[in-house]
């Protein structure tokens, strides 16, 4: 999958380099757009939500109807001469209904083109949603490595000043408050050095669970890091681009259009409604001239959308 423009963009921005061997940021997103359920979740919603369309469009094109039958018949007759027949009698019914206005159907058409639009801006959130769950568990590992490693030296540092208290307490420089300090420094330091560690475990598996994999080793971000400035460095700008762009606006909109057409789609249930109907010639041969009905008020539920209605132009070749 590609990435978007924004993805790479706040990658990048992170001094995270694509061509990068170790564990590192952009890695991982990459394993998360194929392992997290969430963001899986959001792609299916989005193909379902593209099929949408297809299924308005299919509410404008012709439908074909076919039907057939078989009949086994045994005729007994006694008068003039007792006689049995048995023999098969069969017949088929051929029909093509093509819509020729259904204010409905053109309004679930319009409204299938905004369900497009509102399940892309979904997607499109979704992943900008990823972006940020994936840096967040990375740099939360990494700050509780830090910590880790933090908490270690200082136990090694205290661990020093407690020897250091107790052989000034043998040699009677100190006094036994002094080494029972140290001693309760050295506690103190080794309770944070397990709680650090505890929750290195804890960040370990919020990453774990986003990208479906233990992520190992992971490459720290080092001095080469670089971080650049916003471009354009303009607020009123940032914001502009925002109203234009942003997912969880156009999410908004098409939704407030949305609820416009179900309006307008109610609405055309009381419209009159027209569709042509073909049907094979008939058995004697002759060919039926077209007929058509007066159109009428239909008060029919929405349900019905896909029958075609009594009034309607009806033509029989």
């Amino acid at each position: 999958m590609k990435h978007t423009r924004i993805t790479m963009g706040v990658l990048l921005a992170l001094g995270i380099s694509p061509q990068a061997q170790a564990a590192d940021l952009l890695e991982l997103y990459r394993a998360a757009q194929s392992q997290d359920a969430t963001f899986g979740a959001a792609r299916a919603a989005r193909d379902a939500g593209q099929e949408k369309l297809t299924q308005g469009r299919a509410l404008m094109l012709p439908s074909v109807n076919l039907t057939a039958n078989t009949t086994q018949n045994d005729v007994h007759t006694v008068l003039p001469v007792d006689s049995t027949k048995k023999y098969n009698s069969h017949g088929y019914t051929v029909s093509l209904v093509q819509p020729l206005f259904r204010e409905q159907n053109w309004a679930l058409y319009t409204e299938s083109e905004l369900q497009v639009a509102q399940s892309e801006a979904q997607f499109r959130l979704a992943e900008q949603d990823l972006v940020l769950r994936v840096a967040q568990a990375y740099f939360d590992v990494l700050i509780a490595q830090d910590s880790v490693q933090l908490a270690a030296a200082q136990k090694t540092a205290i661990a020093q000043q407690l020897e250091q208290a107790k052989r000034n307490f043998e040699v009677g420089t100190a006094t036994i408050t002094d080494t029972h300090e140290a001693q309760a420094r050295y506690d103190l330091i080794v309770a944070q050095e397990i709680a650090a560690q505890s929750t290195l475990e804890i960040k370990r598996r919020s990453l774990q669970q986003v990208i479906n994999a233990d992520p190992g080793q992971l490459n720290a971000l080092g001095k080469e890091l670089k971080l650049e400035t916003p471009q354009p460095a303009s607020v009123d700008q940032w914001v502009e681009d925002a109203r234009r762009g942003n997912p969880q606006l156009a999410i908004a909109r098409a939704g407030a259009e949305l609820a416009d057409k179900e309006v307008d789609r109610n609405r055309g249930g009381h419209l009159p409604t027209r569709c042509s109907r073909a049907a094979p010639p008939s058995p004697n041969g002759a060919k039926p001239t077209p007929t058509a009905r007066a159109p009428t008020k239909n008060w029919r539920t929405p349900a019905a959308t896909s029958k075609c209605r009594p009034a309607r132009l009806t033509s029989v070749w």
